[in-house]
């Protein structure tokens, strides 16, 4: 598939439901490596990240088997293989496989992680957390090796909370005798369900969602039944696209404090909730007040991966907005894009300050990234006209049948 052409314009109704974590499966994912044995992962969704990790873990072994959204991984015959620049290089999120093979098999020599080009995303935060193991390490042109004959109980402190890098910490810590404490740790929803999955197989983990975790390792793990928990971005998705349409869905799975973070945001631009028996309702009744500052930052402040989806949204509010992103710098790619549709945004470093419009109009549109790319179609969906966007795959990385969804809520798209 080359092009979505999507016909803007139509207010978005009815219910569906929200696809399991993407930020979460895939760590969980790479933790099935620990157990040696069979993870049976409930609600695993169906999106091309997803895809590539099984790749990945096909590659060193393990067996993986989908039935429906149930996703089954024996890892019992697991073996140590150098993760090529083929496989890594489309998901950044094979970074977090460094921490279960490295306390696994002593270990791990993997190509740089890829993924989408939104920023500078190094690892030196997961490293200097494996050095303070016992692990040494080296980086080469396209290689990362790192080793460790025996990794030991450690006290580790992010300088920044990273996520990836709490993963890997925790991961690593499991199955290594002694106590290790990971301080500055990241509190994403994402650290607290894979520890839940952990815990699930036998780890002993506390302080999950504190910036201090603490790990016991324990000698082995055992096979688990988890439930991935549904995506908190795909849900600030369906609310942007509710709010640029003045559209009314119902969220199927979810709750308010999913969206911890960016709720208060969306509500304080004027979108309505209701608790429902299945999950919540969101509607937009009005054009969306812009606010004043929205910046985003480590959980629980606004999140970076909800900033593009939320600036095309502003893109068509009334009044002004400063958006200051403080994650990743290269999010404002989708900026000149929204601008053809018709917006008013200008860029200065790290800010943008977006002027609300009317409407914006449609035009041929390109993704460059998972999260720009589903901010151009929300954009899109509430635009007057046609839009074609191209590279469309960016969308498949982390969005469960969009095609298929967005329909059955109204909306008009085509695949060419």
């Amino acid at each position: 598939m080359e092009k979505l052409l999507v016909h803007g314009g139509r207010s978005l109704r009815g219910s569906v439901r929200v696809q399991g974590s993407k930020n979460t499966c895939l760590p969980v994912m790479a933790a099935s490596l620990l157990n040696a044995g069979i993870s049976v992962l409930e609600n695993c969704p169906d999106i091309a990240d997803v895809a590539v990790m099984q790749e990945i873990l096909t590659y060193l072994g393990c067996v993986v088997n989908r039935e429906g959204s149930t996703l089954i991984i024996d890892s019992r015959d697991a073996c140590p293989r150098k993760i090529d620049d083929t496989m890594s290089c489309r998901l950044r999120a094979s970074s977090v496989l460094m921490g279960p093979m490295l306390s696994r098999f002593g270990s791990v020599t993997a190509a740089k992680p890829g993924g989408c080009d939104i920023g500078a995303r190094p690892v030196d935060i997961h490293l200097e957390a494996f050095k303070r193991m016992g692990a040494s390490w080296s980086i080469g042109d396209s290689c990362i090796e790192v080793s460790a004959v025996h990794l030991h109980e450690g006290d580790i402190y992010l300088k920044f909370p990273s996520v990836g890098a709490t993963e890997n910490a925790v991961m690593a810590a499991v199955l290594t005798p002694g106590t290790t404490v990971i301080e500055n740790a990241a509190r994403e929803p994402e650290i607290e369900h894979l520890c839940r999955y952990l815990k699930l197989s036998g780890a002993k983990i506390s302080g999950e969602g504190t910036n201090k975790i603490t790990v016991e390792g324990v000698e082995s793990l055992s096979d688990v039944v988890y439930t991935v928990p549904p995506d908190r971005i795909v849900m600030g998705t369906y609310m942007a696209a509710a709010a640029v349409t003045r559209g009314d869905i119902e969220l199927i799975g979810c709750c308010a404090s999913d969206a911890c973070g960016f709720f208060d945001v969306y509500t304080g631009m004027g979108m309505k909730y209701k608790n429902t028996a299945g999950g919540i309702r969101v509607w937009q009744t009005d054009r969306p007040r812009n606010l004043n500052c929205i910046k985003t930052g480590v959980y629980p402040e606004f999140p970076t991966d909800m900033q593009s989806v939320t600036l095309s949204v502003a893109a068509v509010g009334e009044g002004c907005t400063l958006f200051e992103e403080n994650i990743f710098e290269n999010r404002y790619k989708i900026v000149k894009p929204l601008n053809d549709m018709g917006a008013d945004i200008s860029v200065d470093g790290k800010k943008a300050v977006v002027r609300g419009v009317d409407k914006l109009h449609g035009c041929a549109l390109k993704g460059t990234d998972l999260r720009g790319a589903a901010a151009l179609f929300v954009a899109a969906l509430g635009a007057e006209g046609d839009s074609g966007i191209s590279n469309p795959f960016y969308i498949y990385r982390g969005y469960e049948q969009l095609i298929t969804n967005y329909r059955e809520l109204g909306a008009e798209i085509e695949e060419i």
